[in-house]
Formats: structure tokens, C-alpha cells, sequence
């Protein structure tokens, strides 16, 4: 039933019936035939359609009027007009009315299977579109957004609540921290998901070519411009538009972009037309915005524009024992192909103790690094990097690591070697579940 499309023939005549069903009978359609507008419309009661190929003239009915009952009440199905007696006015109002075609009964062989074969195909489409939809929606159901510390679960829980608006969005944190993911994560919870994504680097593209970047241009507007090209705008039409650290823009073309939000049309390089394009903006920047505006910097009615819902993604050295997941995530994505090993717990010591100027990003180098070193069935000191290590043995010297530390530390990397499981991690640590349970709530893991 699900991978069938199927038809209903409405038709008083038999013949009529009986040829269409012989023209499909091969196919993966499915056809039913009612000769009466009340039988077809009691069989829509009950029965799932696709589309109804419906005649003008049917005993005690008016085709016309069947169709108009249909569309009202199932406006999804897709009607096709039948017809002996053609005429201008009944196809211009059967098409007002919402029918799809209007096909003249002497030429049904050979019009009929080209429009449902067309039908069909667009059925298909919507089909895997709506396929794509849920699994985007499943894939970022629990968010792509890794990390449990208060500050990251109530930024997660503050994107729930704005993705599914379609407000400008400005996202500010260090370099590093992830500020695109966010961005990313704020189009998956959108109603924009199945759309596209367009992420512009404003600090990449070179100042002389940023209009045509943006905006597109048309044959022919400057030398070298041999073909039409589409410009990252309207590239994201009908979905969201990324601008990473928006800061970078010159002024000039801030003015523009203002003017491409506010009126949402552009006009590409050396064109006279305008173009209408429906996008939602979310931007980043790792500078203070507001201070760029007081310097003369950065235009104050874009900044507002942007500005309706500010994010702050925190830096890593705030995020307590996310440092600790994501190190674990980014090994397993290099340890693919290959067993991961265990992890020391002085590991995750040396970790939690280093500041991460360079964030997430730092993070995830460190982690290649030692997946690069590591040899055998351990993770040890020795693979993690010299500055690293450098910068735990001052601290060592100015902050002694406690008992409480050391435990801690152990209960975390038994919970992350036995995937969470709380019984497995106390069997591990040879304590008792009850014992395991009263240290998580001390320590608050």
C-alpha cells in the first residue's frame, strides 16, 4: 500500500474504465474505478488516493462540482479533468477550481500516461523529501552538540527553543568553540532542515570579489565574468545563511547585506532586476560587536539586525568534564579502523588541568596527536603532547592534586570504559552500586 500510487477513474462509462486499467495494468499503480460522484466520494471516505482522474459529465453530478468537494475536503489528492465536450471556459474554471489537467476523452491513450507518469514522479520526489526530513529530524533529534555541563545543556535547550523560530540569530564565543556547529544545529531544528545550509567565511573572500561572492553576478558584468553565477545568497534560498565572524566584513558590503535582509531581495553584479530570496540569517563573530560599533567599525543597524538573539558558546576551560567526553569522542573518530585502547586516569588529569586557549578545536588536535602516538593497549602521559604536560606540572607545583581528585577521576574513567553503565564502572572500581551511587551525588558526576 505504502509504495503503490493510487488511482481513482470516476467515469459513467465502462469502456472508459476498462482501457485505463488496461493501460496501467503492467504498472506499479494501483487502480480503482467508481461511475457515480457519490460512490467516489464515499470510496475517498475510506480509501487512500493519490489522484482522481474524474470525468466532466457524470449521471446526477457535475464534475465540476465533484471536483471542488474533493479539493475542499483532501486537497492533497491530485485531479485530473476527463472530458468528450472541451471548452475554454470549463478548463480555465477547472484549473481555478484546483484541477491538475484537463484531457479531452479523444486523445486520452495517448496524454493520460505521460500527465500520471509526471504525477507519479513528483509523488516519488515528495516521498523521499519527506524521508530526508525525518531522518534529518531524527539524526539532530538529541542535538550533534556534545557536552553535559550546566552551561552546555542550557545552551542546547535555548537552541530547541529558538530553531524552530526563524529569528536572526548572533552566535559569539573564542575561536574554536564551535560557533559554526551551533549554527549548524539551529538550521537542523528548524523548519529550514531539509533546505540548504550556506556558510560564508567573511575574513576568506577577497574584498575586490566579495559583492559577486555574496550577491552573484550575470554574464558579462565585469571582465572575466564568462557565465552567470548564483552568488552564496540566493545559493541558500529557502534555508539558512551562515556568516562566520561577521566582524570581518567591510563596511561597504555591511551596507548591502542590511539591505538584502531587510527587503530580502538581492540584485546580482551588473544586473538591473532584483531577486527575492527567503533566508534566515545567523551569524558569529569572536569579537565584541558592540565595541566595533562605537569604534566606527562595524555598521550599529546591521549589528541590531543581527543582534535579535545573542548566543555565547562558553570556552572549553568552562565546560568542567566536557573536556573529558569530547576527548573521548574525537579519539573514537580516529580509532575507526582500529581498537581504541584504555585510558590512564592521569590522562584525564592532564586534561582537565591545561587552560585550552585554542578550545574545541585545540582539543580535537590533541586528540589526533595521540592517536598518532599511542602504541599498544594504553593511553599513557607519554602520548599527550610536551605543552601539555608542561603546563600540568606547573600547576602541580602551585596546586597539589587531592585525594578526592584521584577519586574522582577514577569513577569517570570507569563510567567512560564501561560506556555509562554504573554497575559495570563499580564492578570495575570494586566497590559496592550503593557506594558508586553516594560518590556520583558527592562529586556531582
Amino acid at each position: 500500500m505504502n509504495d503503490n500510487f493510487h488511482i481513482l477513474i470516476v467515469d459513467d462509462e465502462t469502456e472508459i474504465l476498462s482501457s485505463i486499467k488496461r493501460m496501467f495494468h503492467t504498472s506499479a499503480y494501483v487502480i480503482y474505478g467508481v461511475s457515480t460522484g457519490e460512490d467516489a466520494l464515499n470510496f475517498l471516505c475510506t480509501h487512500k488516493v493519490h489522484l482522481v482522474v474524474l470525468d466532466m459529465r457524470l449521471p446526477e453530478s457535475d464534475g465540476l462540482s465533484l471536483l471542488e468537494i474533493i479539493k475542499m475536503r483532501q486537497p492533497e489528492i491530485i485531479v485530473l479533468i476527463l472530458t468528450g465536450y472541451a471548452t475554454v471556459q470549463d478548463a480555465v474554471r477547472a484549473t481555478h477550481i484546483g484541477a491538475a489537467d484537463f484531457i479531452e476523452k479523444q486523445y486520452l491513450s495517448e496524454h493520460l500516461p505521460k500527465r500520471i507518469e509526471q504525477f507519479h514522479r513528483l509523488w516519488l520526489l515528495d516521498r523521499e523529501n519527506e524521508r530526508l526530513r525525518q531522518e534529518l529530524a531524527e539524526k539532530h533529534k538529541h542535538g550533534t552538540i556534545a557536552g553535559n555541563s550546566t552551561v552546555m545543556l542550557s545552551l542546547k535547550e535555548t537552541i530547541s527553543r529558538i530553531g524552530k523560530t526563524d529569528t536572526s540569530v548572533l552566535v559569539m564565543g573564542k575561536t574554536g568553540t564551535g560557533k559554526e556547529l551551533v549554527a549548524r544545529e539551529i538550521h537542523y531544528q528548524s523548519p529550514r532542515a531539509s533546505a540548504p545550509f550556506v556558510a560564508v567565511d567573511c575574513a576568506a573572500i577577497n574584498e575586490s570579489t566579495l559583492e559577486s561572492e555574496l550577491f552573484g553576478h550575470v554574464k558579462g558584468a565585469f571582465t572575466g565574468a564568462h557565465a552567470v553565477h548564483e552568488g552564496l545568497i540566493p545559493a541558500a534560498d529557502g534555508g539558512t545563511l551562515f556568516f562566520d565572524e561577521i566582524g570581518e566584513l567591510p563596511i561597504a558590503a555591511q551596507a548591502k547585506l542590511l539591505r538584502s535582509i531587510q527587503e530580502r531581495e538581492i540584485r546580482p553584479v551588473g544586473s538591473t532586476k532584483t531577486k527575492a530570496v527567503d533566508i534566515r540569517v545567523v551569524a558569529a563573530t569572536n569579537r565584541n560587536l558592540q565595541a566595533e560599533v562605537e569604534q566606527g567599525n562595524f555598521r550599529e543597524d546591521l549589528f541590531y539586525r543581527l543582534n535579535v538573539i545573542a548566543l555565547e558558546i562558553p570556552p572549553l576551560r568552562k565546560r568542567g568534564d566536557d573536556v573529558i567526553l569530547l576527548f573521548r569522542f574525537f579519539l573514537r573518530q580516529f580509532f575507526l579502523k582500529r581498537e581504541m585502547p584504555l585510558i590512564d586516569v592521569e590522562v584525564f588529569d592532564i586534561l582537565k588541568q591545561y587552560s585550552w586557549p585554542g578550545n574545541v578545536r585545540e582539543l580535537q588536535n590533541v586528540a589526533g596527536h595521540v592517536a598518532a602516538f599511542a602504541q599498544g593497549s594504553r593511553i599513557t602521559r607519554s602520548d599527550v603532547p610536551a605543552k601539555l604536560l608542561e603546563a600540568t606540572e606547573m600547576n602541580n607545583h602551585s596546586e597539589p592534586v587531592t585525594m578526592e581528585d584521584q577519586e574522582r577521576s577514577a569513577i569517570l574513567n570507569a563510567l567512560a570504559l564501561t560506556g555509562g553503565n554504573r554497575r559495570a564502572a563499580a564492578k570495575k572500581l570494586k566497590i559496592g552500586v550503593a557506594t558508586l551511587y553516594r560518590k556520583l551525588k558527592k562529586y556531582n558526576i
